[in-house]
């Protein structure tokens, strides 16, 4: 993220509570209750709204138990209440509430495994916590991109929110799910401009010759810390890599520097012309599998 938007962009390290309930498999470390988001914006020039939760009824009991002539609640600010001689009041239904910081641990921003907006797919995030994001970094009208749309929940968070949006998936899938889950969001038909053939790079970068290839791979090597991008295994020579295409040739994919990772023997055999996302969620069922042994 700070070689694509810049260090002096960085925001904010966001901790959210994504699981809800209790788990009591605590055995050999602390259970995994949370997950990070790091807030990135491109230059100094940016949408933030802030986001607020209402004020306590505590709060508003014991702070704003005064009323005017009108009825409006107001409350007086402790050690500030003449200014220039008249009483400073601050009302109730003028007070956005309390800032939320950077710790989300409402409940309704987790999502457990009964809900209805469950979709089956296994890193679908909650729609309450797609729309503060969306709320709190743009503005009605704006346009939102999504380059791993999924189960399309940025996208709907977005047309909930009043925002233009595009999202990009690697499985064909994602556009049916676009279209049923956009069909029930409003009475008004969405009208979804949608495609599945894999677009054709329409910048100048040439795709890499069989020489810069061996290059790249070397370079891969170092990048994946020598690790295998499907099974995570340490292989102790470059030469015990295939250069996997993560789109392959048979589904449009190019020979970009981009679209290339290292693969072992194994796993590039069982990839083949597979998408990277099946071939990750069949290796994450495998590694599920072997829990149980």
């Amino acid at each position: 993220m700070d070689a694509v938007f810049g260090r002096a962009q960085f925001r904010n390290e966001i901790v959210w509570r994504k699981y809800g309930g209790h788990k009591n498999t605590a055995k050999r470390k602390f259970t995994t209750e949370t997950d990070t988001i790091f807030f990135y914006t491109k230059s100094d020039s940016f949408a933030f709204n802030g986001v607020f939760r209402p004020l306590s009824e505590a709060t508003i009991k014991s702070e704003y138990k005064h009323v005017d002539e009108n009825g409006r609640r107001y409350a007086i600010p402790r050690g500030r209440q003449f200014r220039r001689g008249i009483v400073k009041k601050v009302y109730l239904d003028e007070h956005p509430g309390v800032a939320i910081g950077n710790l989300w641990a409402e409940r309704g921003l987790t999502m457990q495994g009964h809900d209805d907006e469950r979709t089956g797919y296994p890193t679908q995030k909650p729609l309450a916590l797609l729309k503060r994001i969306i709320a709190a970094s743009s503005n009605p009208g704006d346009t939102i991109f999504d380059p791993f749309a999924g189960c399309a929940t940025t996208l709907i968070a977005a047309q909930a929110e009043g925002r233009e949006w595009v999202g990009i998936d690697l499985s064909p899938k994602a556009v049916d799910l676009v279209k049923e889950r956009v069909r029930d969001l409003t009475a008004v038909p969405i009208r979804i401009h949608d495609r599945v053939d894999i677009p054709m790079r329409t910048d100048n970068g040439a795709e890499l010759t069989v020489a810069e290839q061996r290059a790249h791979k070397a370079l891969l090597f170092d990048i994946q810390d020598q690790r295998c991008n499907g099974c995570n295994v340490v292989f102790p020579r470059p030469q015990d890599f295939h250069l996997d295409h993560i789109v392959a040739r048979a589904r449009g994919g190019t020979s970009h520097k981009e679209n290339f990772q290292l693969l072992c023997g194994h796993c590039n055999s069982r990839k083949g012309a597979m998408s990277q996302e099946a071939f990750m969620a069949m290796i994450a069922q495998e590694d599920r599998s072997f829990d149980w042994l």
